[in-house]
């Protein structure tokens, strides 16, 4: 397990990529669960609820999937999926464990948004930088393939997310 933790630590600090993952459906199915349930946690801390975040967190993960088999089903990389999506998701529930650290400090400190809000802008910053650079290894493309495509990704789900917000559909 501590090997695994130093592997992932490794992939976000750049020194490793996701090839170095074990081929595990397993660890797949960890990775899910986990940032899911911190999913949920980020949400609730935000003000959402249940209900309403369960829906967003399934399409969510959804689109992830779906959009990282596309890529490399059309790059001919398929056999890498499992360990570029458990490379993907190692490092979004990093940056949500640092988003969930944020918004509990933000909450004691009683100031909502003072620190997270801030943190937004360069989390989007720093996951299209680390996914980017994971997709790159994995499609054995160029640097701008990786951060385009990573873009593309977050934007589309920024957009569905955006069905779930309170007032809107």
């Amino acid at each position: 397990m501590r090997a695994l933790l130093a592997l992932f630590r490794d992939i976000v600090l750049c020194r490793r990529g996701p090839d170095e993952l074990p081929v595990s459906r397993a660890l797949l199915v960890a990775l899910l669960v986990a940032y899911a349930a911190g999913n949920f946690v980020q949400a609730l801390l935000s003000g959402w609820t249940l209900r309403r975040v369960a829906p967003l967190v399934i399409v969510e993960i959804a689109m992830l999937l779906a959009w990282v088999w596309a890529l490399l089903a059309f790059y001919g990389r398929r056999p890498r999926f499992t360990q570029t999506m458990s490379a993907v998701l190692g490092i979004a529930l990093v940056l949500t464990l640092i988003d969930v650290a944020l918004l509990a400090a933000d909450h004691l400190a009683g100031v909502p948004g003072a620190v997270s809000d801030s943190w937004s802008v360069i989390r989007l910053f720093v996951m299209v930088l680390l996914i980017g650079r994971v997709l790159m290894l994995a499609i054995d493309g160029g640097m701008l393939t990786g951060f385009a495509f990573t873009m593309m990704m977050i934007l589309s789900i920024i957009y569905v997310g955006q069905l779930f917000r309170p007032g809107i559909g």
